[in-house]
């Protein structure tokens, strides 16, 4: 049996409402994965300069460990870690546009990498948060004494290892979603960037939990702290040269399909239904 549809494509869906200027935010949605990227790595090489300041070399981990007694180096820490949230921030509002892209124009693969690029900057954030947490208990216990004749030590101890664990994870993940994004993408860089990035965040994971687990093992730690900067230079390296390449977003915030309904409607009736049917002088076309 024949259907005729008048199929919606994304360049010609009518616009809806909108402002009646162009808000200066919404280039920034769509273009931000090296600004992200880059605060990340920005915040590790400044909390790295404060271990080794506090005297504890490449020992960053050992550094934000609960109870040290560098004072100054861990205050100046926190302004870092803040920077590392921002970053991980700029990522997570990067996925609001993508995966709309993804949706139009890239694989279902491309689109993968955009959700695990959301889910990873929400680990990230969540462990980052517990860091913040004990970073602060670190601070007021040395400079007030505030948790003199309470046994919190424990507590604190576990939101730090839980931090450690669930930043190692989100770092598993952006790897996982710059690979995906990157070798599913319709005009990426290289494959072998996208493979380089999900082995040295794989290997930032590892590191950074096997450091946590074995504490006597020193060279754990300096490893970790040099994979992490080299790993996040990689990236922020690549999301540049993506950005430029393959970030050229042509969805608008009044755009009312966002939906690849031109392909689907080649055998709409199997995928999902039938493909989206509007008002107007459209093209029309016949599916099977």
């Amino acid at each position: 049996m024949m259907y005729f549809t008048y199929v919606v494509r994304p360049g010609d869906a009518p616009e809806g409402r909108g402002p009646s200027h162009p808000l200066f935010f919404e280039k920034f949605l769509a273009n931000n994965l090296k600004l992200g990227f880059g605060l990340i790595l920005l915040g590790f090489i400044g909390t790295l300069l404060c271990s080794i300041s506090a005297g504890y070399g490449l020992q960053v981990i050992k550094f934000l460990s609960p109870f040290n007694d560098a004072t100054i180096p861990t205050s100046v820490s926190f302004v870092f870690i803040m920077i590392l949230i921002i970053g991980v921030l700029c990522l997570n509002v990067s996925t609001v546009l993508m995966d709309d892209d993804g949706s139009i124009s890239q694989t279902r693969g491309y689109r993968a990498g955009c959700k695990a690029l959301g889910q990873g900057t929400l680990v990230t954030l969540l462990g980052l948060i517990l860091l913040i947490v004990t970073i602060y208990s670190n601070i007021s216990y040395y400079e007030g004494n505030a948790l003199k004749g309470i046994n919190l030590n424990s507590i604190i101890e576990c939101l730090f290892y839980s931090g450690i664990g669930l930043t190692s994870i989100g770092i598993t993940l952006l790897g996982l979603a710059v690979f995906l994004i990157e070798v599913y993408s319709n005009d990426g860089t290289r494959e072998m960037m996208g493979f380089a990035s999900l082995g040295l965040c794989k290997l930032s994971g590892l590191l950074m939990i096997a450091a946590l687990i074995f504490p006597s093992f020193k060279f754990l730690d300096t490893l970790f702290s040099i994979v992490v900067v080299l790993t996040f230079s990689h990236i922020t390296a690549w999301a540049s040269v993506f950005e430029t390449i393959a970030m050229k977003s042509n969805i608008k915030m009044t755009q009312s399909a966002v939906r690849n309904e031109y392909y689907k409607s080649r055998n709409a009736l199997a995928y999902f239904g039938p493909p989206v049917v509007a008002e107007g002088s459209y093209a029309q076309q016949g599916t099977m």
